[in-house]
């Protein structure tokens, strides 16, 4: 819980300072679970080998200080992937497509998913939970996507069980995702707790009721 309030505070900070506080996104191979794919079609595109996966992600401000520590997934198939591309963050509502995205992260995730399907210790489980998470990513971004026989069995099953098992639970608004997005790379869906301006407001207030009461205690 703590964590979440501190990284809560953080996005307050931010959006109190507005443009003057610049951040950027940064994805780091170090901590990414991810393999290639092959032979993946979307819609009449065939792309003969493709990473997916769960990417180490980084918000830093311009001046080299990080923010959060999360993790993304791509959401952009048609473009290249570059461990060292500049992003920027899309702050309007996510539609029905990339909500759905999220909602699948959201219970998901080999780590932090409320339904993950596998909690084990071992990456190479986690790895193969992270890829076909991937292909569920872009499935609902792109809709039904054709996985090549090449691929493990076991990821493809998996894939196929977590579009099978989608119920998005109407109260879901995908407010802790934001949407990181580039011109020469894949866009990603970012984990992060970025709360809606009247939840802002609220925790602010909060914030401000809790270092007023810290204080008169100290005293």
């Amino acid at each position: 819980m703590r964590k979440w309030i501190v990284l809560t505070a953080v996005f307050l900070c931010l959006a109190v300072a507005g443009p003057a506080q610049a951040t950027q996104l940064k994805i780091d191979n170090s901590g990414s679970l991810w393999g290639s794919l092959i032979d993946i079609t979307v819609g009449n595109t065939i792309h003969d080998s493709v990473g997916a996966g769960r990417f180490h992600t980084k918000v830093i401000t311009d001046d080299g200080k990080l923010l959060v520590d999360t993790f993304s997934y791509c959401v952009d198939i048609n473009q290249s992937f570059s461990w060292n591309t500049p992003f920027s963050f899309e702050n309007t509502p996510m539609d029905h497509n990339y909500l759905l995205a999220a909602w699948r992260v959201y219970n998901y995730d080999p780590f932090i998913g409320v339904n993950k399907f596998i909690d084990y210790d071992n990456d190479n489980d986690r790895s193969m939970v992270a890829q076909a998470l991937q292909l569920a990513v872009w499935d609902a971004v792109y809709g039904s996507i054709s996985v090549g026989d090449a691929n493990d069995d076991g990821l493809v099953a998996l894939y196929k069980k977590m579009i099978e098992l989608d119920v998005i639970n109407s109260s879901f608004t995908g407010s802790g995702f934001m949407l990181a997005i580039s011109e020469g790379s894949q866009d990603q869906l970012v984990a992060a707790p970025v709360p809606e301006p009247a939840t802002m407001l609220l925790m602010g207030i909060g914030l401000l009721g809790l270092g007023v009461v810290g204080r008169k205690r100290i005293k």
